[in-house]
């Protein structure tokens, strides 16, 4: 095993970028179907209530200390039609980013935009996924080359510390939801450390699947080992994201493994969307190579990896893609 090798992560990178492009997409049009009554003049909480108070607050310096107190471009308008077309230039933005057009600029802009309606939103982006985006957002704009059409087989390589900061992230991401797991709760048990929160979990959590009432059905041995697993996955698997490449395929797979069965038994938004996309980023280009040979792939892997471009195919695949999403 090496330490240190020349593994490159083309295909990884670029999956990832799509993926965190339908993650931005799912964000955005989530929020435009609710936005009157959550963020709208007469929803729940305003942001023009929010945008004035912050105008009051800081009066003349609002462009001086205002806007890093509170960064959002709303700051100059927050309109109920200004929040729409915020959202639908969101929308399309993230679909210029899922098809690859000018990646960097265009994630600059969807984080600006994101970081806008975190900002006057409040309560509604709060959430760990909301966080979650925003960072990986903002790596994102420094991944890829510089140019309006990067091309894998025209010098297309991920920049390699942006991939050890995303490393990082996933890490920390890990490591903290399985650590603050076993920590204590107050007077309580502790349903984690005892290996008993399987009992409970499948009917208390965020938007059960139909699979959750099955899973709830299982034998509490096979509960305990499942919570068992879980620990051991989220608190030592993450340690081998810093190993040679043989440490980063298997904490990818195992980090898979879970996230998987998570999205079986319920539902939180697309968290679980960007935690695979981090995993991703473990995989080697070799990794890729072997198997697309091992399945007999009709597309070349040459075609990925060499001289001849599917960049194109995929661009089509994913505008296709694309295209049913926003009709549905």
């Amino acid at each position: 095993m090496r330490w240190k090798s020349d593994d490159t992560y083309c295909f990884a990178s670029f999956w990832f970028l799509r993926i965190l492009g339908l993650a931005y997409l799912s964000a955005f049009l989530s929020l435009w179907v609710q936005l009157d009554g959550l963020i709208g003049s007469r929803g729940i909480l305003p942001a023009q209530d929010f945008i004035e108070a912050v105008r009051n607050l800081f009066g003349d310096r609002l462009l001086t200390e205002g806007i890093w107190a509170a960064p959002s471009v709303f700051l100059f308008g927050s309109s109920d039609s200004v929040l729409h077309w915020g959202c639908a230039l969101g929308s399309f933005l993230s679909g210029l980013f899922i098809i690859g057009f000018a990646p960097n600029l265009t994630a600059l802009a969807l984080w600006i935009l994101y970081l806008s309606f975190t900002t006057v939103a409040g309560t509604f982006f709060g959430f760990q996924w909301d966080n979650l985006l925003l960072e990986m957002g903002f790596l994102a704009i420094f991944l890829p080359p510089l140019r309006v059409w990067p091309r894998i087989n025209h010098g297309w390589r991920p920049r390699t510390w942006v991939l050890w900061l995303y490393r990082f992230l996933l890490f920390r991401l890990m490591f903290s939801s399985g650590l603050v797991k076993i920590q204590p709760e107050g007077a309580g048990p502790n349903t984690w450390a005892d290996l008993t929160a399987l009992n409970y979990h499948y009917e208390t959590q965020p938007l059960p699947t139909l699979f959750a009432w099955y899973a709830h059905q299982l034998p509490e041995w096979f509960d305990k080992i499942s919570v068992a697993l879980t620990l051991f996955i989220q608190i030592v698997i993450p340690f081998l994201i810093f190993g040679p490449r043989i440490c980063r395929r298997a904490a990818s797979a195992c980090l898979l493994f879970l996230q998987f069965l998570i999205l079986l038994t319920s539902n939180y938004c697309f968290f679980n969307l960007l935690a695979i996309g981090l995993c991703l980023l473990l995989l080697d280009d070799r990794l890729f190579q072997n198997l697309l040979r091992g399945w007999n792939c009709k597309i070349p892997v040459a075609t990925f990896f060499g001289r001849v471009a599917w960049v194109n195919w995929a661009r089509r695949v994913g505008g296709g893609f694309l295209f049913v999403v926003l009709l549905s």
